[in-house]
């Protein structure tokens, strides 16, 4: 609603500092670069890939997710906000009010370069990469596995037979030598 989507739904935000999301749904794949800052994600959020060959998030610096998934979903009434607009449906389905609820999750591959924190009881369904350590602090991390990632990973996190490779420490594609 702040402007014209990607067309790929790629999405990249260099914040260099902190940074706070909740009570969002994001249908694309969003890039965070922080340095050596914080990515926090809290209380209720639904992210999925718009396009199954990117990537759901990818955080350059330390993340911490802290989702009460099993307690809680993204509810449009909650946020006042209309999660599924004409634009941007939910399993195929739009509307106009403010009624719905979302699973409290992340779906697709997640790649933090830095720490990866978890607090409370998330839900990844996915996969989860993470340079750094991982450290569960909530009652439960659930991390469900999706065969399709492995069988058919997003682009630069393939073999060798990728048409791209990811640079980790640069966030710059480069052609398979």
């Amino acid at each position: 609603p702040w402007g014209t989507p990607n067309p790929d739904g790629l999405y990249y935000l260099n914040a260099g500092q902190n940074v706070t999301l909740s009570q969002i749904r994001l249908w694309g794949t969003l890039i965070i670069r922080t340095g050596s800052a914080t990515v926090t994600i809290s209380d209720s959020v639904f992210f999925e890939n718009y396009r199954s060959d990117y990537p759901t998030l990818i955080v350059e610096g330390n993340a911490v997710i802290s989702l009460r998934s099993a307690e809680t979903s993204l509810s449009e009434a909650t946020a006042n906000v209309n999660f599924n607009p004409m634009e941007t449906p939910y399993e195929g389905q739009s509307d106009s009010d403010k009624v719905d609820s979302y699973p409290n999750e992340i779906r697709g591959l997640v790649h933090v370069t830095g720490e990866a924190r978890f607090q409370q009881n998330p839900t990844i369904r996915g996969f989860l990469l993470a340079a750094g350590d991982i450290v569960v602090e909530g009652t439960l991390l659930q991390v469900a596995y999706n065969k399709s990632i492995y069988e058919n990973p997003p682009l630069g996190y393939g073999d060798s037979s990728s048409p791209m490779v990811f640079s980790p420490t640069t966030w710059q594609w480069d052609t398979v030598p």
